[in-house]
């Protein structure tokens, strides 16, 4: 796959991140979300962050606000790709790829 095939397939995924608020919003609150969790989490002894209730919020708030931001991305209108016909497809083709000669 070369760099050019590889950029367009990103360019609706980047598309998103540039036009879609919602994806927008959805990355903010990811990221808030994850450094609330690490302000919270600095400076504690791992013993205390494990037990930490709200830690363990923050965290999970993290992971929801992460999920929803992929999803979000996931949500971006696909291209449909030209399919390709095969044998069976093409017109006046029965699906062999030669003909048979009779004896």
């Amino acid at each position: 796959m070369s760099i050019n095939d590889r950029a367009a397939a990103l360019a609706p995924y980047a598309e998103q991140l540039l036009n879609n608020r919602d994806v927008q919003d959805a990355i903010q609150r990811a990221a808030s979300a994850g450094r609330d969790s690490y302000q919270r989490a600095r400076g504690t002894s791992p013993r205390k962050a494990v037990t930490d209730k709200r830690l363990q919020r923050r965290l999970q708030e993290t992971a929801q606000a992460s999920f929803d931001a992929w999803t979000a991305v996931a949500e971006s209108p696909k291209r449909k790709r030209p399919r390709a016909l095969g044998p069976a497809d093409r017109p006046g083709d029965r699906g062999c790829s030669r003909e048979r000669s009779s004896p």
